[in-house]
């Protein structure tokens, strides 16, 4: 076996699990790793402003691509300064490696007040990881690193925290060639899929609800093979946008509370099968949504069926490989297809996003502008902005990973940094932000990283000097007062150009779409500011 530092072994690991990009800020306690990383054969490190813009680069990266994001941080600030990031990543189920030091192993949890000393760093680390570890030897780092990977692709896919002693990662041992776990899909009993055929195959108005489940499992084309077998309209979450290509003639469409598509035929649908999905606040109106048809609940996480709503069937599974036997046993039920919907999808389409024109119509004209200028491929960050909040509903996709919404935790400051870390990973695609001004602001020193490495990300900066839906929410709350959100914003233009960025300000939404493509024809990253005024929220009504 090879004579290794603790560092080493781990970088050998990463690339080992394939691995190309680490996301992070070198420091004190992490040297060692850096000085491994600048030896590395495949792995490109990038370095970042802020370790929570590096830990939103890692999301990025792993939404983009599937393949889990890793950010490297030293503990005590570069930790704490990463949770919020975390925290998003596991609202989201999204599959992020973030490896930080300790203090050397017979000073931690010493209370001893050493530099970078974070108390109970595991227990922090938990709220918003599936899994923390600690290496209590160099040998051991490997296989640490490994029980991550095989976590990301066995489990539901949310952040693992791995923590090395600063001792260990000089340290000298014989460490093995490490060998990646080939991981398991957890495959459906028999019994629960037999069930839900019985269902299915007797329904008169099925309807399909898919999540992001149905995208970290690549089960695209089984939830459709399922659709035109059972002629059931296709609902997605948010977090489900992709899942299913949004010009197939059963797809129904999404959204948000009242404005979401598809809630008169939920309410009349005799059978509803949900697959990947969590049944969000967002969607199901905080839970108001009524689901009165027979639920059958597809989930990896057991902790997932029946949080919201009780099924008549819950099967925990892969969801691929739920929809295939269940495909299957459809058939074998008797069910014959290709069926034909039972309502009029684009009758009740059109309603819908007729409703949305009546309160965000120039908000829609600006996404559907976007959407004829990006291409099929291109991926779109949308941060916590009034435009991005209709965008669900107004911005159609194709194909999965081309769409991403910070849901549930709902961070401020997301988008622009994911992108950077999206684009990194998929440099033939186009990428595009969308942020407010006071979002941007959270994270918008990561234009200096992306000057850096030259990523020619695009991000929209819609400026209404305010954080906009706060100001919404309270004049219609609280009896036209509005309290402690109005900003005074800088020239984004200038501070683009002073970071050498290009810069540029149009003066309407409607310009927005042109100047995005003029932006995506450079090879720099590009900043477009431009003036709106606050519109009511999708969740007001």
């Amino acid at each position: 076996m090879p004579v290794l530092t603790g560092a080493q072994a781990l970088v050998r690991a990463l690339e080992a699990h394939g691995v190309r990009f680490v996301f992070g800020i070198a420091g004190t306690h992490n040297l060692p790793i850096f000085d491994a990383l600048r030896e590395a054969r495949v792995i490109r490190t990038i370095v970042a402003r802020h370790e929570q813009g590096a830990a939103f680069m890692a999301d990025g990266h792993a939404r983009a691509t599937g393949r889990p994001g890793v950010v490297v941080t030293v503990t005590g600030p570069g930790v704490t300064n990463t949770l919020t990031a975390l925290g998003q990543s596991y609202s989201d189920s999204v599959p992020v490696l973030h490896i930080a030091t300790q203090l050397p192993t017979d000073r931690v949890d010493q209370e001893c007040e050493d530099f970078h000393e974070l108390r109970q760093s595991l227990q922090v680390t938990g709220a918003v990881t599936a899994w923390s570890a600690r290496a209590r030897s160099a040998a051991e780092i490997p296989a640490l690193v490994s029980e991550a990977f095989r976590r990301f692709a066995a489990e539901r896919p949310r952040p693992i925290f791995l923590e090395v002693p600063l001792d260990l990662l000089s340290v000298r041992a014989e460490v093995a060639d490490p060998t990646p776990i080939e991981p398991r899909r957890r495959a459906p009993e028999d019994a629960p899929i037999a069930a839900a055929a019985r269902l299915l195959a007797a329904a008169r108005r099925p309807l399909i609800y898919a999540g992001g489940g149905v995208i970290a499992s690549g089960a695209t084309r089984a939830l459709v093979d399922l659709a035109e077998l059972l002629g059931a309209p296709m609902l997605v979450s948010a977090n489900g946008k992709g899942a299913v290509p949004e010009d197939h003639p059963l797809f129904l469409g999404g959204g948000w509370g009242a404005h979401a598509f598809g809630r008169e035929e939920l309410a009349v649908a005799d059978v509803v099968l949900a697959v990947g999905a969590r049944f969000g606040p967002l969607p199901t109106a905080y839970w108001r949504l009524a689901i009165p048809g027979t639920l059958i609940h597809i989930d990896l996480d057991a902790r997932e069926i029946g949080k919201h709503y009780p099924p008549a069937v819950g099967i925990v599974a892969d969801a691929r490989l739920a929809l295939e036997a269940l495909h299957a046993a459809v058939v074998e039920a008797g069910r014959v297809g290709p069926g034909r919907p039972w309502c009029d999808i684009v009758a009740a389409r059109g309603r819908c996003l007729e409703a949305i024109r009546a309160r965000a119509g120039a908000y829609l004209d600006c996404l559907a502008g976007l959407r004829k200028i990006l291409p099929p491929e291109a991926i779109l960050f949308n941060d916590l902005t009034s435009v991005a909040y209709w965008s669900s509903a107004g911005f159609p996709v194709t194909q999965p990973r081309t769409y991403h919404y910070p849901t549930g935790f709902g961070c401020l400051g997301h988008a622009f940094p994911a992108a950077i870390g999206a684009r990194l990973a998929c440099p033939d695609r186009p990428v595009v932000a969308l942020a407010g001004d006071g979002g941007f602001l959270f994270t918008g020193q990561e234009l200096a990283t992306a000057i850096l490495y030259r990523v020619p990300v695009v991000c929209v900066v819609f400026n209404d000097h305010a954080y906009g839906a706060v100001k919404v929410d309270q004049l219609v709350h609280f009896a036209g007062r509005a309290f402690a959100n109005d900003l005074r914003s800088p020239d984004f233009v200038r501070l683009a150009e002073a970071y050498g960025a290009r810069g540029c300000r149009v003066e309407s939404l409607s310009d927005v779409p042109e100047a995005v493509a003029e932006a995506l024809r450079g090879d720099e990253p590009a900043i477009i500011e431009v003036p709106v005024s606050p519109v009511i929220p999708p969740w007001i009504t």
